[in-house]
């Protein structure tokens, strides 16, 4: 991906944009990139919605694994 929301629902249905990122480029397999944003609340849903691709990439786009912690 190159830009894509963060967001969270209690409901899934009504998302909140919890981080945004834009022309995120340079991927390679195997690397490790790390986000941070400012949450307080403790959604029960998350989703990544993909706004944009990298234009060699053929529509193509995966995640190997997604973590989430929190620091206190």
């Amino acid at each position: 991906p190159k830009d894509w929301l963060f967001q969270g629902s209690i409901n899934n249905s009504t998302w909140v944009t919890l981080d945004t990122r834009t022309n995120e480029t340079n991927w390679v397999s195997g690397t490790t990139r790390t986000y941070t944003f400012t949450n307080f609340t403790a959604y029960k849903y998350y989703r990544i919605s993909i706004t944009g691709t990298q234009p060699d990439y053929y529509g193509y786009v995966g995640f190997d694994q997604v973590e989430l912690m929190e620091v206190t």
